[in-house]
C-alpha cells in the first residue's frame, strides 16, 4: 500500500513539475509579440493575463474608408496576431 501511495505522489509531483515547466515556456513564448503589428489609432481593447486573453486594434482609416484591423488570441501563452483589411459597406 505504501508503494502505491509513493507512486501516486511521484506521478502527481511529475505532472505538477511538467505543468510548471510548460507554463514557464508558454509565458516566455507568449511574450514574444503582445503588441499589434500596426500603428493603432487608439488604445487596443483587451488584456492578456497569465498567458490567456486577447485584444483588437484598428489602424488609421484610408481615403477609401478601409482600415486594417488586428485581433489576437492567447491561450496558455500560445497565440498571436491576425490582421486583415476592413472595407466600408457598399
Amino acid at each position: 500500500m505504501r508503494r502505491i501511495i509513493i507512486g501516486i505522489g511521484a506521478v502527481v509531483a511529475g505532472l505538477l513539475l511538467a505543468g510548471l515547466l510548460f507554463g514557464g515556456i508558454a509565458q516566455v513564448l507568449g511574450k514574444v509579440q503582445h503588441e499589434p503589428p500596426i500603428q493603432a489609432t487608439g488604445p487596443c481593447g483587451g488584456a492578456v493575463i497569465l498567458g490567456n486573453g486577447g485584444s483588437q486594434c484598428d489602424g488609421p482609416i484610408q481615403p477609401d474608408g478601409s482600415f486594417t484591423r488586428c485581433t489576437s488570441v492567447y491561450v496558455l501563452g500560445f497565440g498571436g496576431w491576425s490582421c486583415y483589411t476592413v472595407y466600408p459597406p457598399r
